[in-house]
Parts: C-alpha cells; structure tokens; sequence
C-alpha cells in the first residue's frame, strides 16, 4: 500500500487569501491597534500613532531577513540580551559508564545487565577494534595486532 509523502512541509497554509495564520493575527491586532487609537485619541495624533503601528504590523508579518520572519529576529534578540554571558566550565567524569553485553547465559537466567565504569583508553581500543576489526594485543606483545 503506498501513502502520499507530504512535498512542501516547510510552505505555512494560507487562510485568507494569500496570508498565513500568523500574518492574518499581526495584521489583525495592527488593525486593532489603528482602530482603539482612532477611538481614543482624535485627529492628527491618531495619524502619528496610526503610522507606526501600520509599518510595523505590516513588516512583522511579511519582512523576512535572512529567510526567517521579523519576529523571529526580534525574538532572538531578546533572548540574546536577556540571556546570562557566562558560560562555566564543566569538567568531564574521567570514566564514562555503559551497559556491559548481555550474554546468553543471562537472558536465560533473566538477570538484569551489569553496570561499569569503563576508561578512556579501554573505549580508544575498543573503539580500534570495531573499526579496524583487529584486536589489540596483550601488553607484552608490543606492536603486534592479532586479526579478530
């Protein structure tokens, strides 16, 4: 059975007309805005407070620099302001814990697998053997690297 795989997933839908929900809210509330300013404020003041808002509901919603919304830029911004600077230094643990294979004998038994603290050079060999598939030799061997 095949299913339809969506195209444009990154394409917001359109609700009125040509505008997006997001853009049909900011031009809504500008609208709303120009309308409480007309109503409360008369005359020449509520033009001065009528064109700003106008630019501004109107960059919100449809400038896009750098690809991404204007709210979004402005929303960063903040965030970047009001964020703390500092960043602390946090050492890493010297051994890092990972879950030991289970064997057969132990899913028989169903014993939960054992935990423990494994080293830095113990995950480099580890880490030879799975890419290489070579085996590391036993200290006294120096040099020599058995095939696994």
């Amino acid at each position: 059975m095949q299913f339809p795989i969506p195209q444009f997933i990154d394409v917001e839908d359109t609700v009125v007309g040509p505008l997006t929900v997001k853009q049909t809210v900011i031009l809504g509330i500008g609208a709303m805005l120009i309308f409480m300013s007309s109503l409360i404020f008369v005359g020449f003041i509520a033009v001065l407070i009528a064109l700003p808002t106008i630019i501004a509901s109107v960059l919100l919603a449809f400038y896009k620099p750098n690809g991404r919304p204007l709210y979004v830029l402005i929303a960063n911004y903040f965030t970047y302001i009001f964020k703390p600077k500092l960043y602390i230094w946090r050492r890493e643990p010297q051994g890092v814990l990972i879950k030991r294979a289970i064997r057969k004998e132990t899913l028989k038994d169903n014993v939960s697998a054992e935990y423990k603290i494994i080293s830095r050079n113990r995950l480099q060999e580890l880490a030879w053997i799975l890419d290489t598939q070579q085996a590391v030799a036993p200290e006294g061997d120096e040099g020599i690297r058995e095939s696994v």
